[in-house]
């Protein structure tokens, strides 16, 4: 299709899938039994290739797994994306923060190596492998070092750890004062809501249910269009969403066979891909709905992360069927409305 190409803005190497934990529900499957990675040689090769191709992208995150098992790999691309003039975040569960002491010489090296932005990743299934003592030390040594700090909590229904845990407490309450930023640091608190992956998890959907995001549901996906992401198998993907490795149609080819500008651009010509940007899962699983009958797309009935339906959409043979039979109903819409948000975010 000859439109316009949404250039990324960013880009996300998934290091490696090893992880210091196993997590029910990771949307990655990580365990410490797995080992793929990406080299060093190769996350330099495909920073390069990648901004080479889109000037756009102003920032590198390295996610997992758990990136922090790349040692000293992880020093050393950090400071290649700063001889880049790029921001960096890191994305962990922060298990290297076994003391105040081992957490500050660690960040402070990543700090003179030119890292940005740190990600902590906590909530139940986290706090099983990696303690709360471990995740304090690694957040206020981290906005002790001046870092943009967040912490994204797992939410949704009857978790026990919840983001009010951590602001009330009292450590943490100067750097999430609005009207007190810390001037060496700031705070960031985020509800990062899960989706099932089990038919376990499925029959104790309540875990996954968040209010808070209903009217989310609603809107279009903002992950499609917005990063180059390249996993530890040498794989691009369309997005980081948390279904993404179950997914076929959100895979996008092997970087290792074909150029990764070649392949980002291919999802231009995919109507899918489009209509997902523009409207999101849950309306085009409305649209099916309104098509097969509501009784027959349950998923509907449930409160979850936008990432859910679209899981729902894309593995269900009989939902897509639907949605190829009578597409066309929506293409002019769809194709309109993603070149108007084109032509007004250049703006």
């Amino acid at each position: 299709m000859n439109i316009p190409i949404h250039k990324p803005v960013m880009l996300t190497l998934v290091t490696t899938d090893q992880c210091t934990a196993a997590c029910r529900d990771c949307c990655f499957n990580c365990s410490p039994d797995k080992h793929n990675r990406l080299s060093y040689e190769d996350m330099c090769r495909y920073i390069d290739q990648s901004i080479t191709a889109y000037p756009t992208i102003k920032i590198v995150v390295l996610t997992g797994g758990e990136c922090f098992l790349l040692k000293e790999d992880l020093y050393k691309i950090i400071a290649f994306i700063h001889s880049r003039n790029l921001l960096s975040r890191v994305v962990t569960n922060g298990y290297w923060a076994t003391s105040k002491d081992a957490a500050f010489s660690i960040l402070k090296r990543l700090k003179e190596q030119g890292l940005t932005e740190i990600n902590f990743s906590t909530g139940d299934d986290h706090l099983e492998w990696v303690s709360y003592e471990r995740l304090k030390n690694g957040v206020l040594t981290s906005l002790q070092c001046g870092f943009t700090t967040c912490i994204n909590v797992e939410s949704g229904g009857s978790r026990k750890f919840s983001k009010d845990i951590l602001v009330t407490d009292p450590d943490f309450a100067s750097y999430l004062s609005y009207k007190n930023v810390s001037s060496i640091g700031s705070l960031q608190v985020i509800g990062g809501t899960w989706m099932p992956f089990t038919i376990e998890s499925m029959s104790n959907i309540e875990r996954f249910r968040d209010d808070e995001i209903v009217r989310q549901n609603c809107e279009r996906c903002d992950n499609i269009f917005t990063s180059v992401n390249i996993t530890p198998t040498h794989r691009l993907v369309a997005c980081c969403g948390l279904p993404v490795n179950l997914i076929p149609f959100l895979d996008l080819g092997s970087v290792k066979k074909a150029r990764i500008k070649e392949l980002y651009e291919n999802q231009f010509d995919d109507f899918m891909k489009i209509w997902l940007f523009v409207e999101g899962p849950y309306k085009i699983l409305e649209f099916v709905a309104a098509k097969i009958g509501k009784d027959k797309v349950l998923e509907l009935q449930y409160s979850c992360h936008s990432c859910f339906y679209c899981a729902a959409l894309f593995t269900n043979t009989h939902y897509m069927e639907a949605a190829k039979a009578y597409y066309k109903e929506k293409f002019a819409s769809i194709m309109m409305r993603y070149i108007i948000h084109h032509k007004n975010k250049r703006k």
